[in-house]
């Protein structure tokens, strides 16, 4: 009996056109009709577009990036943004007070814990 492929070996063999197995699944109507669009935009056919699709999707999952550590990049703005609330707050509460009274949305503060 052949033995499944885990998730990354079957992306990895999909991205490389080695397997395909036939599967028979639903689609809203207007999403099938937009893809009925956009395969002849494409010099493709709707099972093409649709294999496309869902390679895109899990390429994207497996380069995802892990919850090691924030992203600089975004965290300095929010950093930036926050910092006077952050600096005069004395307490979890009061550091939601200000948020709340300053952006005037619905927030809440939860301290994150280590899993």
């Amino acid at each position: 009996m052949r033995r499944k492929p885990g998730f990354k070996q079957a992306f990895t063999m999909l991205a490389h056109g080695v397997w395909m197995e036939l599967t028979k699944f639903q689609l809203a109507p207007d999403m099938l009709a937009a893809v009925h669009q956009i395969a002849p935009d494409e010099d493709s056919t709707v099972g093409a577009v649709i294999c496309d699709a869902i390679k895109r999707d899990l390429y994207r999952r497996t380069r995802a990036k892990t919850a090691r550590g924030a992203d600089e990049r975004l965290v300095a703005p929010l950093r930036a943004l926050l910092a006077d609330d952050l600096v005069y707050a004395t307490r979890w509460d009061d550091l939601q007070a200000r948020l709340m009274r300053t952006y005037a949305k619905s927030l809440t503060l939860a301290i994150a814990t280590a899993a």
